[in-house]
């Protein structure tokens, strides 16, 4: 490969990692977190607990009641969209990376 064509191999590489964005993650604790997404990332809170089995449960408010998907018995509650702009309190196990596909 000649100096040149290594040159432009680089260049398309990094053009490539700049345009193709990688997909977002949440960093969740041991134990209660808010959190909320930015974005709307297509999935119910059934579809986040088959993922991430150390997720305890997930709770959002709606007309001012708490309402929540728990992780027992295959799943019981409310299986509520997850919605972009909107506060959720998950509760794990332990430590975790969610990582989401926009």
């Amino acid at each position: 490969m000649k100096e040149n064509d290594f040159f432009v191999f680089v260049i398309v590489i990094l053009i490539s990692i700049t345009i193709i964005p990688a997909n977002p993650t949440i960093q969740l604790i041991k134990g209660k977190n808010n959190i909320s997404f930015d974005f709307a990332p297509n999935l119910y809170a059934s579809d986040l607990v088959k993922a991430y089995p150390e997720i305890i449960s997930i709770s959002y408010i709606e007309n001012g009641k708490s309402l929540g998907y728990v992780n027992v018995f295959g799943g019981i509650g409310k299986d509520f969209p997850i919605q972009g702009n909107e506060s959720y309190e998950i509760i794990v196990s332990k430590n975790i990376t969610l990582i989401l596909r926009k």
